[in-house]
């Protein structure tokens, strides 16, 4: 035997559970031949490779002078973590409810990149699916007209023409046309949603859409606006949805359009997510199918969540709450037995 596998043979001896039956010096002839085995879990050459394939140059280095003493080092360090997991299973830590869940979000994991890594491969995006997406969705990338809207919603015409008349006439609000409109928009309007910053509703597109995806306006906002010039104010009041809104357009943006090829790349990136999404839920149905068979919905009632967050079992109708559960002791009333409360 070499002087190197001398060495392994000894430092492995004294871990007591390890048997050395190869090298990492005979790398190069059998990928699957183990260097070493401890307890049912077996360190092969091609998993030394891998995992000295992940490790920068620079921390080699701090492994040996030599590349014989780097593999030794390393296979030392694989056999140190194998027996701390040997240890783990003979203390029966994977029978522990919180390890249990630990690894099976390690397990979940690793499927959905697995699956993910096999939908991307497999579902490549071609050209013409980017140009059929691209022609479907046009209205997405050509050119369009924004327009940043102020407004004061009140309930009745008369009120908001009262409001015109103010501005109009108001020597303050002449001085500072931004400031008295905020406080128009603070005091008087019914959206408090926008209230407080000035009746501000961001660029609208002529849809109705604004930047916050989930926020829509009418489209007669954007229609009125579009008539006037920026900064300038809708001289009569405009009535929507059963209210009345006094209406100024405070800026516009003209969206530059976007070509076929500068939308490409996020195009095919969007579609290979959805190609991800539909294979895994594709899965997802034959694992439901497969090992679902008992699900009860109803149990689910048995539970009760109070206003602390705090979870219990819920309590049958007509029976009493047991002294030392968790939700024994709220509101009870304080002070000593026989005491007036």
């Amino acid at each position: 035997m070499s002087r190197s596998g001398c060495r392994k043979s000894q430092l492995v001896t004294a871990f007591g559970a390890l048997v050395v039956v190869g090298a990492v010096a005979h790398a190069q002839t059998d990928a699957d031949r183990p260097v070493a085995t401890v307890g049912e879990s077996k360190i092969t050459v091609a998993q030394v490779q891998k995992s000295i394939g992940r490790v920068p140059l620079f921390q080699l280095k701090n492994l040996g002078d030599s590349s014989a003493a780097v593999k030794r080092t390393f296979v030392e360090q694989l056999t140190k973590r194998e027996l701390l997991v040997q240890g783990a299973l003979d203390a029966k830590l994977d029978e522990r409810v919180d390890v249990r869940d630990r690894i099976r979000t390690v397990l979940t994991s690793a499927l959905l990149n697995e699956l993910r890594g096999e939908a991307i491969k497999a579902g490549d995006v071609s050209d013409q699916e980017v140009a059929k997406y691209y022609a479907d969705n046009k209205a997405r990338y050509t050119s369009a007209l924004r327009i940043k809207i102020w407004q004061i919603v009140v309930g009745t015409q008369a009120e908001a023409q009262a409001l015109l008349d103010f501005i109009a006439k108001d020597a303050e609000y002449a001085k500072d046309p931004i400031a008295g409109w905020d406080k128009l928009a603070r005091e008087k309007s019914l959206d408090k949603s926008t209230a407080m910053r000035k009746g501000n509703l961001g660029f609208v597109q002529a849809d109705g859409q604004t930047a916050h995806k989930d926020l829509r306006v009418p489209k007669e906002l954007f229609e009125a606006a579009a008539k006037l010039q920026d900064g300038e104010l809708l001289s009569e009041p405009l009535g929507v949805a059963g209210r009345w809104v006094v209406l100024q357009r405070r800026g516009s943006h003209q969206t530059p359009e976007r070509t076929l090829q500068s939308e490409a790349a996020t195009i095919r990136s969007l579609l290979a997510k959805q190609k991800v999404q539909a294979r895994t839920k594709e899965l997802l149905e034959g694992l439901r199918q497969q090992y679902v068979k008992d699900k009860r919905a109803a149990a689910v009632d048995q539970i009760d969540i109070d206003y602390d967050g705090e979870i219990s079992p819920k309590n049958r109708p007509g029976t009493l709450k047991r002294r030392g559960h968790p939700a024994a002791g709220k509101n009870r009333p304080a002070g000593q037995p026989g005491h007036l409360r």
